[in-house]
């Protein structure tokens, strides 16, 4: 109730579906047992305060796709969202969908897929490669969570820990078969992407492009090291004059 209230304070006469606040906590909580989820921790502790933190930067930076209310319609099969990796935290994105009621069940526990509406999460790094969600393994549910294509459950996550590839990512949501009802509203909970309030150079944090940072890029420079790949117009990932040149803009 308390991340509905803030929500509600921030975006005075909005609310959040339900599919939203189960994607949230989700997408925030702090991870316990095997990595991923897993039939005894589920997808770990809830953490309230990372959730507030996701909605305020939602508020701060509303382009930046930080929470994604939205519709499947049952014409476009594709739904895209393209952002620039951050250069420096995990990727993670979180989808959530209320599905529609199926039939109920005679048999107790039937272990069959029983989803009616089966949209899909992917995420495309800038060489083309295709990450896919979690899936647990019913049969062994002490295994660690694998991933590939998950059909049995209305919540779905990509994570990249290391992303090794600067540049432009892309989420995918698309669906399988039909969709009941013609549409299918879902949220979607994403972090890793620039916001616009990185200081392109700022490499110790501090707030500050100074001399400390010049070290730093000329270090990798040297290296020839993609870390530092910081002009926004290139984003090719070599460190090479451009990147000299977005460090001295923001020259402090």
């Amino acid at each position: 109730m308390l991340l509905v209230d803030y929500y509600g304070r921030l975006f005075p006469g909005q609310a959040m579906r339900a599919s939203t606040i189960k994607a949230l906590i989700i997408h925030t909580a702090d991870d316990l047992g095997n990595a991923g989820p897993d039939y005894k921790f589920g997808w770990g502790l809830m953490n309230a305060e990372a959730a507030a933190g996701q909605i305020s930067d939602h508020n701060d930076f509303p382009d930046a796709n930080k929470i994604v209310e939205s519709l499947l319609d049952g014409v476009n099969t594709l739904e895209t969202y393209t952002f620039e990796w951050d250069g420096t935290s995990p990727i993670c994105a979180t989808l959530c969908w209320t599905d529609p009621p199926a039939s109920a069940l005679s048999e107790l526990d039937d272990p069959s897929p029983r989803l009616i509406n089966d949209p899909d999460l992917r995420i495309v790094d800038p060489n083309g490669v295709t990450y896919y969600p979690f899936v647990l393994n019913l049969a062994s549910p002490n295994e660690p969570a694998a991933t590939g294509d998950n059909t049995l459950d209305n919540a779905e996550q990509v994570v990249i820990h290391s992303p090794n590839v600067p540049g432009s990512y892309t989420v995918q949501i698309s669906y399988k078969d039909s969709l009941t009802n013609n549409g299918q509203h879902y949220s979607l909970i994403m972090s890793g992407q620039l916001t616009g309030e990185e200081l392109l150079g700022d490499f110790t944090g501090n707030g500050l492009v100074d001399f400390e940072d010049l070290e730093i890029l000329v270090g990798y420079w040297l290296q020839n090291e993609p870390f530092v790949d910081i002009a926004p117009a290139a984003r090719d990932g070599i460190v090479n004059f451009l990147d000299f040149a977005g460090l001295a803009e923001n020259w402090n």
